[in-house]
């Protein structure tokens, strides 16, 4: 059976982002996305939602993810795979920080 996909929302406009920021937050949470993959691919009537969210550090943020589904049994597999795999880039806030975060 084939697996529903991820349902997937992002809390900025990464339009606004710099080319560099998303490439290293995209290579820095490969080991997560492999286990998300899995874990979707072994529950496939499961809805898993992850909105991707900006954390703010003052002079510096990270993009984040909240992972989260109905199954309690699943979202205790995700909870494990995000604590085992998350990384957090921290990135100095740029030109356009605010309006990243506020034009979404």
């Amino acid at each position: 059976m084939i697996p529903k996909p991820f349902k997937q929302t992002l809390k900025y406009n990464e339009l606004l982002m710099p080319k560099e920021h998303r490439q290293a937050v995209d290579s820095a949470n490969m080991e997560l996305w492999n286990d998300l993959m899995t874990i979707n691919t072994n529950n496939p009537n499961v809805q898993i939602n992850i909105d991707h969210v900006v954390k703010d550090f003052g002079h510096s943020y990270a993009i984040d993810m909240k992972i989260y589904c109905k199954n309690p049994g699943v979202q205790q597999q995700l909870d494990a795979a995000y604590e085992h795999n998350m990384r957090l880039p921290r990135f100095t806030k740029h030109e356009h920080f605010e309006a990243m975060v506020n034009g979404y």
